[in-house]
């Protein structure tokens, strides 16, 4: 923690509570408003209606939810921690208001709803979705690179706080603390670029070789699942 200060539990629970409605939030963007165009209408759509409107057009029930459902995250937020963006009630230390008895009745009951727009997107998802693009998925854009993500102390997925886990395109891996990340973690620099480009140290080196990459990892949603041995909520363990 910053400074040394450890927030206190129930602070603890908000500041990953809202962690969790934020993920909410931003993959009902992409799933559905983002990449949605081109999985719901297909790639073979004219380009004229691969979008937004052209899934309001095709779907207008499962539009119309998916709209009710990220406006609700959003306002799950607001109701936690006073705004959608950039919550204001996550302060250093912890959080600056408590959750009232009758705020989480009602963030309960839209919590569900949320949850049942995941079962649904996930059944969707495996019904319309894979069986047409499974040959696509496996053979476009294939990077042999490692992978880093959290886990906790158990190995399961987290998404808030934990160790980190680096694993290399083998599948073995190695778990750190955030402090030890300069033990694991190098910077690349090139001629090119302003940015720097973290790798990992034991690869020695750096390469961006499509053919032979080396030191390379993936962040983020793929990464997380790929370095977890498990997910400690039953429904996604059971997917």
């Amino acid at each position: 923690a910053v400074f040394g200060v450890d927030p206190p539990p129930a602070g603890k629970k908000l500041r990953e509570l809202c962690n969790s409605i934020a993920f909410i939030e931003e993959h009902i963007l992409h799933f559905y408003f983002l990449a949605g165009a081109d999985f719901i209408l297909g790639p073979e759509a004219d380009y004229s209606v691969r979008n937004v409107i052209g899934i309001i057009s095709a779907a207008p029930d499962i539009a119309r939810r998916v709209v009710k459902v990220r406006h609700m995250a959003g306002r799950m937020l607001e109701m936690i921690a006073g705004k959608a963006i950039h919550p204001a009630a996550a302060v250093p230390g912890g959080f600056s208001r408590p959750l009232l008895e009758e705020e989480r009745k009602e963030l309960r009951q839209m919590a569900d709803e949320c949850l049942e727009l995941a079962k649904f997107s996930m059944s969707f998802a495996k019904e319309n979705l894979f069986p047409k693009y499974l040959d696509v998925v496996n053979s476009l854009g294939v990077i042999k690179t490692g992978f880093l993500g959290t886990v906790k102390e158990d190995g399961s997925m987290d998404l808030y706080d934990g160790k980190l886990r680096m694993m290399s395109a083998d599948g073995s891996y190695e778990d750190f603390k955030y402090e030890d990340y300069t033990d694991y973690i190098s910077e690349h620099v090139e001629p090119w670029s302003y940015l720097k480009f973290p790798y990992a140290k034991k690869a020695g080196e750096f390469s961006m070789d499509l053919d032979n990459p080396n030191g390379i990892y993936r962040t983020n949603t793929l990464a997380r699942m790929n370095v977890c041995d498990k997910i400690d909520t039953p429904l996604a363990q059971a997917e």
